[in-house]
């Protein structure tokens, strides 16, 4: 009876497989359909970002073309994943464009007074006494006396 083996764990394991298989290509072919949709709005997400807020493209060209000079392979890099990469790059711009107008139409202007810039503040009076006033220590610390008894020196010894 030891001798016998199960075809449970073959059958098994090529079932793993073969499942293992099947979930990869369905990832593969969801994330290449969503870079596909992307890819066809992606000039729309750009001509969005420009319209939202024209500083967040130009400001990725400049960090682009700053990276270049400051770090040329890494420059090279990261430009090449701009090519290929577009419909991502399109996507982050408008989405980063888009939250940059968001946010700053939300965000309150600090009101000014009517008089000008200046605000009005009050001028505190500092009390005369002194509050944080230590004694003198002039008093050096005293020193035990040291026993005999210390167990901790006989550890050493």
């Amino acid at each position: 009876m030891a001798n016998r083996q199960s075809k449970a764990g073959t059958i098994g394991g090529v079932v793993f497989l073969l499942f293992m298989f099947v979930m990869i290509w369905v990832i593969f072919k969801a994330v290449s359909g969503i870079f596909w949709i992307l890819s066809v709005i992606a000039p729309i997400m750009l001509i969005f970002a420009l319209f939202m807020n024209h500083t967040v493209v130009t400001d990725y060209v400049r960090w682009l073309f700053k990276l270049l000079k400051e770090d040329t392979g890494k420059g090279l890099l990261f430009t090449l994943g701009t090519f290929i990469g577009y419909p991502l790059v399109a996507a982050y711009l408008a989405l980063k464009a888009y939250t940059k107008r968001s946010l700053g139409s939300k965000r309150n202007p600090k009101e000014k007074d009517k008089e000008g810039d200046y605000i009005k503040y009050e001028e505190v009076q500092e009390k005369e006494e002194d509050f944080l006033d230590l004694g003198d220590l002039d008093k050096t610390p005293q020193k035990q006396a040291q026993t005999r008894d210390n167990t901790y020196d006989d550890l050493f010894s």
